[in-house]
């Protein structure tokens, strides 16, 4: 029956899109399981799409399996920090670090989330209609919230 109510809540949480042209998606998944499903989610709905990630995640979280679920999409990643109070969300460098040892590959890096976001709004280089998706941390998702609500 958990698992049931947990489906559901996630579904009820998924997809919130702020922008169509690109089209931005944010989405909550901040765990593994959240991100198995984002994933899920993104291979069914988004299949046919340029993905862009960008993402961001607090250094308390199981960042490592997180990262290791997202990079089995085929998506350009863009890393970036959430804003926390209390300092505990974990800098872009490390978060880098972390995704060169699971992929061999570098991603971009921005500190601050706003350039992350122009970084991901540059034109996909193939022909399929671009989909930016930002997940990880609920700090991240507020400021872009914000930044594309004012």
């Amino acid at each position: 029956m958990n698992d049931l109510l947990t489906q559901i809540q996630r579904l009820a949480e998924q997809f919130e899109r702020l922008a169509t042209e690109p089209l931005v998606v944010i989405d909550g998944a901040h765990n593994p399981d959240g991100i198995r499903q984002f994933v899920r989610s993104v291979q069914e709905r988004y299949g046919g799409y340029d993905l862009t990630i960008v993402t961001g995640f607090l250094k308390d979280k199981a960042v490592a399996e997180c990262l290791q679920l997202l990079t089995q999409l085929p998506a350009r990643f863009i890393l970036t920090t959430p804003i926390n109070q209390d300092d505990r969300q974990l800098p872009v460098a490390e978060l880098g670090a972390l995704y060169t040892q699971i992929t061999g590959q570098t991603a971009p890096e921005y500190p601050a989330i706003e350039a992350a976001l122009k970084a991901a709004s540059q034109p996909a280089t193939g022909n399929k209609p671009q989909v930016i998706l930002v997940v990880g941390s609920f700090y991240l998702l507020k400021t872009v919230r914000q930044h594309f609500l004012s």
